[in-house]
């Protein structure tokens, strides 16, 4: 608990420190002492000190937290108060947001001066409940003397032996091992293989439980390793990676002798003799490591030694990184058989009755507690341990359907100091991000971005001190954990390197035994027990339920999380929001009702001034209330795949503190986006962006100040009326571009077809043109992008001409584009072979060209070859292509897969694609 406490408290600081000390928040304040500005600042600076001699006493307390219960206690009711303060702060920090953007004309924002703020007065009571607060934790402060804490300088990391470690050692019965043979094979193969001249190091990287240390002890034994190298050791790490004694124990393995030397300069010359002209084999059991000094000054003795292997098992990826080691060898889990066998053999040990039978109750039993094991074998001799002298049904009944954290809360037990090993190896940062997705059931796929956002809205994200935005830092955390094991890529679907994760059971329950009450999941609306420790909770409706009722959150809750998960398969879920729910769960910072059939979101969710993240994806959502623009912490708006939205409200640029919006795409349809978008200048994600035909929409102007956007699809762009306004080359950041045309009219009053507007870009005059005539080209051609460009995809476009700019190498890192064109009216490609990163092309819909020559290339020289990067081309529906011609020998030297398809007229290819992998024609064509 204590550890989950710093980043709370640290934030809590941050947030005092900026308030209190910033130029802003002091410029607006009056020299006289006896304003209530002034008595504020004194009450948050008393209240800041406080926290801040509270936070200095946990690391004395993270080490007793386990075992004195006074002490917990005493972390309870600092929890309680830690988040009251929070939310005190943070509503304060609501307020600030307010008077910023308070008195603007509607619809477009005008945001006031800090200096402003002095005319508005703070809701009543504010500086009440931060007296109220800071009195509370003062009588907190007082308990920590009666308890005898310390005030330290900081965090500490836990001591290893409170959890009574078991060393490891070399030897190993392998009559108890199952499994592990190809594992074994694999790295026996990297230990003979030809050694360079410096040393070789393998490292074993897994979970905690999976059997690193056993597939080391299996290679050390194996007489074919043993008859390759002359000399061995092995060192278990996992207390302290301390160079002095870990070369002690080196020199004393291998020269057989006792070694008392405390210099490490006599240990070093000694080993380096001691090895010379030797084959040595090191293992280094359970590395924790990650100062790179530290591993350099252990190797220096073998720099020179003949072909010596060392063997690191270590559950950090990041551990085997700073090794300069050879790829990783990941250990995976156990199939479901050999996890079987390892359970049978301690469990029935002790009852060979049970060992040669392969049906019974406890047999029965027995199987499906090693299922649940998923594969870690230290899980299902745990398990089968627990059971060895168990012959009541009911015991094993009793196993089988309870969460394995609660049944192993046992001395006995090894999985639990094991993995709790792990998280207290976390800085205090990854903590609570860890334990904060125990809220979500067992079994349950998430995706990255998606967990980063909630991590975001909870304010578990620290600034690290570069110029790196929260959700590249949150990616960070997310990645830590993954080399950490905590988390692991979906084993039911393709990955990408943004796709699906999941959770080992034992890991959840690992982090369902930190989080307790904090965090629960319920699969009934009904049996939604929130209490006044809960603060994240998710409902996961099971098959057949799908009306969902929030009867049992009908008084106030302290709830900070709220999602409604649903499963892949499961219907959809009918859901509405009683005007009571949210006005008794004020302190929520995310709620998320996606996949539901929810159609009308009520007025009261104005009122939650904490939110910031609010999930209404695929719901039938059509219109928001004018409300939720005063949710000026909002950060996260996702509406992706509401298909019947109409509009946003229109005073959606209030919502200063917006990083990601996501619209659903619809190219028949449209939504009507109000003026001032543009002042939403955090946006980093805007999925689509619907320009407007009259002074009441978004023109395309309104994206000049979204320079942090990362990805945009813009839908109308016929109904351009001002690109003179539209310098999007200041969107440095933007990375990936789609353009739409032709979707449907907008649904607003005015006619919006006829409109005659003043039209003008570089090198071109100015005129009146009307807009149901603009030229597709002509709005393309003088569209101003920015080069740092990726990825470009255009949908619809029905103009005569694609533009110039297209093939302009100075789009250098631009490397997939898509053409998805919708008329007949263009018949030449530009010069896209001049642009020296493209690796991915589409073309399609060019119905009246007839012909690929020397200028889809670029015209570049013989010698010099046009798409010099390009891998993938994929040609479609041009029905009236005939040739493709003038390719050179130095053209298209990557270019791996070419498909074509409905392109019936064409008969020729170029004859010299020789890197060629797969060609796939999908319809006759006459070649």
């Amino acid at each position: 608990m204590a550890s989950s406490l710093f980043s709370l408290l640290v934030s809590a600081v941050t947030k005092l420190t900026r308030f209190v000390e910033g130029a802003n928040f002091t410029s607006l304040l009056p020299s006289s002492s006896s304003n209530p500005f002034a008595t504020l600042q004194e009450d948050l600076k008393h209240l800041k000190r406080t926290l801040l001699r509270i936070h200095a006493t946990l690391a004395d307390v993270e080490e007793r937290e386990i075992r004195d219960s006074s002490v917990k206690l005493w972390l309870h009711e600092i929890k309680a108060v830690a988040y009251d303060a929070d939310d005190i702060l943070d509503e304060y920090h609501y307020e600030l947001l307010r008077r910023q953007v308070e008195g603007k004309p509607s619809p477009v924002i005008r945001k006031r001066k800090m200096g402003e703020i002095h005319d508005l007065s703070f809701p009543a009571g504010l500086s009440g409940r931060i007296n109220e607060v800071r009195m509370r934790l003062d009588e907190i402060a007082k308990d920590r003397d009666a308890l005898h804490l310390r005030e330290e300088d900081g965090e500490r990391r836990l001591n290893d032996a409170c959890w009574k470690l078991i060393p490891t050692s070399s030897l190993v019965d392998d009559s108890r091992v199952y499994g592990r043979d190809i594992d074994k094979k694999n790295i026996i193969q990297l230990l003979l293989s030809d050694g360079q001249p410096k040393v070789d190091v393998i490292p074993i990287v897994g979970p905690g439980g999976v059997g690193k240390t056993t597939l080391a002890q299996l290679v050390y034994n194996d007489p074919m390793v043993r008859c390759h190298f002359h000399l061995y050791a092995w060192i278990c790490t996992s207390q302290s990676f301390d160079v002095l004694k870990i070369t002690q124990t080196i020199v004393k393995s291998v020269t057989k002798s006792s070694c008392d030397s405390a210099e490490l300069d006599d240990l070093h010359h000694s080993l380096k003799k001691a090895l010379k002209n030797k084959k040595f084999l090191l293992v280094l059991d359970d590395v924790w490591n990650e100062q790179q000094s530290l591993w350099e000054l252990l190797c220096i003795p073998f720099s020179k030694s003949m072909s010596s292997k060392i063997i690191v098992t270590t559950r950090n990826e990041s551990t085997a990184r700073i090794m300069h080691a050879v790829t990783p060898y990941r250990l995976g889990l156990l199939t479901e058989k050999d996890c079987w066998l390892v359970f049978k053999r301690y469990a029935f040990e002790h009852q060979p009755q049970f060992m040669s039978i392969s049906s019974g109750e406890l047999t029965d039993m027995g199987y499906e507690i090693a299922r649940r094991c998923e594969g870690l074998p230290l899980a299902a001799k745990t398990l089968g341990s627990l059971l060895r002298l168990e012959t009541d049904e009911e015991m094993w009944r009793e196993v089988l359907q309870s969460e394995f954290w609660v049944v192993l809360n046992e001395e006995r037990n090894e999985i639990l100091p094991a993995l709790m090993l792990s998280y207290h190896r976390m800085p205090s940062h990854l903590r609570q991000c860890f334990t904060y997705t125990s809220a979500f059931p067992k079994g349950y796929l998430f995706e990255k971005p998606y967990i980063v956002k909630l991590w975001m809205a909870q304010g578990y994200i620290v600034h690290n001190g570069r110029n790196s935005s929260p959700e590249e830092v949150g990616g960070t955390y997310f990645d830590e954990l993954l080399q950490r094991s905590m988390f692991q890529h979906s084993q039911s679907l393709d990955t990408t390197k943004d796709g699906w994760f999941c959770m080992h059971e034992l890991i959840h329950d690992l982090a369902k035994s930190i989080s307790g009450r904090e965090c629960i999941t319920a699969h009934d609306s009904r049996s939604l027990d929130v209490d006044e420790d809960t603060l994240h909770a998710s409902l996961v409706p099971t098959d057949g339920q799908n009306i969902i009722e929030f009867q049992t959150l009908n008084e106030p809750k302290r709830l900070r999380t709220f999602l409604i998960l649903k499963l892949k398969q499961m219907q959809v879920l009918q859901v509405e929001m009683p005007e009571f729910l949210l006005q008794n769960l004020k302190c929520l910072r995310t709620i998320d009702l996606s996949y539901t059939m929810l159609e009308v979101l009520p007025d009261s969710i104005g009122e939650l001034k904490h939110l910031r993240y609010l999930g209404l994806r695929e719901t039938n959502i059509r219109v928001l209330p004018e409300s939720l623009c005063s949710l000026y912490n909002l950060q996260v708006l996702d509406l992706s795949h509401c298909m019947s939205i109409l509009e946003l409200p229109q005073g959606i640029g209030n919502l200063v503190s917006l990083r990601h919006l996501s619209l659903p795409v619809m190219e028949d349809s449209h939504i009507c986006m109000p003026t001032g978008l543009g002042n939403l200048t955090n946006l980093r994600s805007l999925s689509a962006f619907y320009i407007g035909g009259n002074k009441w929409h978004c023109g395309i102007g309104e994206l000049t100040g979204l320079v942090d956007l990362r990805e945009l699809r813009i839908l109308g762009l016929e109904r351009v009326t001002e690109s003179d306004n539209a310098d999007l080359t200041k969107m440095k950041n933007l990375e990936k571009l789609t353009i739409f045309w032709s979707y449907g009219s907008c649904t607003a009053s005015d006619d919006c077809s006829r409109i005659r507007v003043q039209y003008n870009c570089t090198n071109w005059r100015r005129t009146t043109i009307d807009i149901q005539k603009l030229d597709a080209a002509y709005v393309l051609e003088n569209l101003q992008l920015h080069t740092t460009l990726k990825e470009l995809a255009l949908n619809g476009y029905n103009g005569t001409r694609l533009p110039s700019w297209l093939g302009d190498p100075s789009f250098s890192k631009l490397t997939s584009i898509r053409l998805d064109l919708g008329d007949d009216k263009c018949t030449f490609l530009p010069p896209l072979g001049r642009l020296p990163s493209l690796k991915h092309l589409f073309v399609g819909g060019m119905q009246r060209m007839q012909c690929i020559g020397r200028e889809f290339c670029g015209c570049c020289s013989a010698s010099a070859g046009g798409f010099r990067a390009l891998e993938t081309l994929e040609l479609t529906e041009m029905r009236a292509l005939e040739e493709w011609r003038e390719v050179h020998i130095n053209d298209f030297p990557r270019l791996d897969e070419l498909a074509i398809s409905t392109c019936p007229k064409l008969y020729r290819l170029p004859d010299c694609l020789s890197s060629l992998a797969k060609l796939e024609i999908n319809d006759y064509i006459q070649l």
